[in-house]
């Protein structure tokens, strides 16, 4: 499992690109994002928008973050980078010709009549998430890579940094900064996940999202995290506090106690922890009220 390491945890380095695939896989959260483009459109509905993300689930082979068609007049496609790359300018060539082609499929369209093919018209962003001080408004294929010449083919992309709006664009950078502020000071762990959702709760960043989806942000995490090693790091600390108390009731108790504990932290509901552990919502209530939980 790709990843670092820390105190027995893993995290994987994609957990702000998996939150940002699924904050948008929510049909308002896209209408949301598109208005925030395109704050002069004042019609367009969730009806009029179709997800068209590129997915390879089986393999390696081209995908990228975010794809959406607006009724059949645009073509929008957003990667979110978190490190610089300018080389995102060939891999949204890339994206875009796929995407055109996938399209001309669909709509049976034949690229060898005299009829001109009529194609949504394309717009290309990147949401950086990262440091970079002089991050440009505007990059091109042209300008970077063949020093502004006049070529054949050019692509342009609109690159966004973090203004301080309160729209879900700047809502989603500043979740993805606080968890670089988070890892920053406890390593890639479950520490980092918690505290980053705790303050953004708390400063109501992506609040309506964190709240409404915790059964599928656990569904992410559980994929961001190897799951034997958070048990067993509250497994460890739960064991230890009980020996500490006198308590010898036995291993599998601890056991249980550390799952309670670990699948609370990083928020499953009581039904799911219930399902998981054996235990009743009342026992799960008595275990987290002995911690403060």
């Amino acid at each position: 499992m790709g990843g670092t390491q820390s105190n027995g945890i893993v995290i994987k380095r994609t957990v702000k690109d998996s939150v940002f695939t699924d904050l948008f896989s929510i049909p308002e959260n896209l209408l949301e994002l598109y208005r925030t483009l395109h704050p002069e459109d004042k019609k367009i509905s969730v009806a009029d928008l179709m997800d068209i993300t590129l997915k390879n689930v089986l393999s390696d082979d081209l995908y990228n973050d975010l794809g959406f068609r607006v009724k059949n007049r645009q073509l929008i496609l957003v990667e979110c980078q978190s490190t610089w790359s300018i080389n995102i300018l060939i891999r949204a060539l890339q994206y875009l010709m796929e995407t055109y082609n996938r399209y001309i499929e669909e709509n049976d369209i034949d690229l060898y009549t005299s009829t001109k093919a009529a194609l949504p018209i394309p717009e290309l962003y990147v949401i950086f998430t990262g440091d970079k001080k002089d991050c440009p408004d505007v990059i091109s294929l042209k300008d970077e890579f063949f020093n502004g010449l006049d070529i054949s083919i050019d692509v342009k992309i609109r690159v966004i940094t973090y203004s301080g709006g309160n729209d879900i664009i700047n809502q989603y950078i500043a979740f993805a900064k606080e968890i670089t502020t988070q890892v920053a000071i406890y390593g890639r762990t479950l520490d980092a996940l918690t505290e980053t959702l705790k303050n953004c709760e708390k400063r109501g960043i992506l609040k309506e999202y964190l709240e409404a989806r915790r059964g599928e942000i656990m569904d992410i995490y559980t994929t961001l995290f190897d799951q034997e090693f958070v048990i067993n790091r509250h497994v460890r600390s739960e064991c230890r506090k009980a020996e500490e108390r006198g308590e010898t009731r036995g291993e599998k108790r601890g056991e249980k106690r550390g799952q309670v504990i670990a699948y609370n932290d990083v928020g499953m509901p009581a039904e799911e922890i219930a399902s998981r552990t054996g235990y009743s919502k009342d026992e799960i209530s008595a275990i987290l009220s002995e911690i403060g939980g």
